[in-house]
């Protein structure tokens, strides 16, 4: 997998191949077998929302994921296979991801931050 880091967002993969130390990305990946072999790149902010997402996904037998990252200051999540029963699940997430901040998990709105760039944010990051 070809992996791209952004300031701020943890590759589990990239992460793990640099001998960097574990963040808490990482420590999420390893207590999910749903998450181990897919691409995930989201913001620290969003770690938290992402670890109880797999829970569920999980509990629901939810078919293998493709890529969870952020894409216009928005979580976004692909199943290999397109749509399933787990859709309901994502999509209650992804609303949640866009009022949570990606750097410190508070409540947050979408902000441009910069020409043509997207983030979802606190009133103290967003400054």
């Amino acid at each position: 997998m070809k992996h791209v880091e952004e300031p701020g967002f943890a590759c589990a993969h990239c992460v793990a191949k640099s001998g960097r130390q574990e963040s808490p990305l990482d420590r999420v990946i390893a207590r999910h077998p749903i998450l181990q072999s897919v691409d995930v790149s989201v913001p620290p902010g969003w770690v938290q929302l992402l670890d109880v997402l797999a829970d569920e996904l999980e509990s629901v037998g939810a078919p293998p994921l493709a890529q969870i990252k952020s894409k216009f200051g928005g979580l976004r999540i692909y199943f290999d296979g397109g749509l399933c029963a787990a859709s309901d699940i994502v999509v209650r997430y992804e609303d949640l991801a866009a009022v949570t901040c990606e750097n410190c998990g508070s409540r947050g709105a979408f902000r441009h931050v910069r020409k043509g760039w997207l983030s979802t944010l606190c009133m103290g990051c967003g400054q």
